[in-house]
């Protein structure tokens, strides 16, 4: 009885040691596409993008709108007070 044991857990022990084996290898598996499925860089890179948007964005913007007034009431100055300028409009 006690060979018929011994017999049966030799025989069983190199399928327990490949199910182990495939257990070990499925596990680090798992935690592989559990780390690749993480979505937290893309998160963080959308986070920044949008903050950059808001703050630089908008300011660059506000100098793009301020440089394109300034420069409408320079223009509108000078043909207002160039006197050739008058003399062409009146001709037309």
């Amino acid at each position: 009885m006690r060979l018929i044991r011994i017999q049966l857990i030799l025989q069983l022990t190199p399928l327990f040691l490949a199910l182990f084996d495939s257990y070990s290898t499925l596990d680090n598996i798992t935690n592989k596409i559990m780390v690749s499925s993480t979505c937290t860089l893309p998160y963080n890179e959308i986070l920044i993008a949008s903050e950059s948007l808001c703050r630089d964005g908008l300011l660059g913007i506000t100098f793009l709108l301020l440089s394109a007034l300034g420069t409408a009431i320079v223009f509108t100055i000078l043909v207002g007070f160039d006197s050739h300028a008058w003399i062409y409009i009146q001709k037309k």
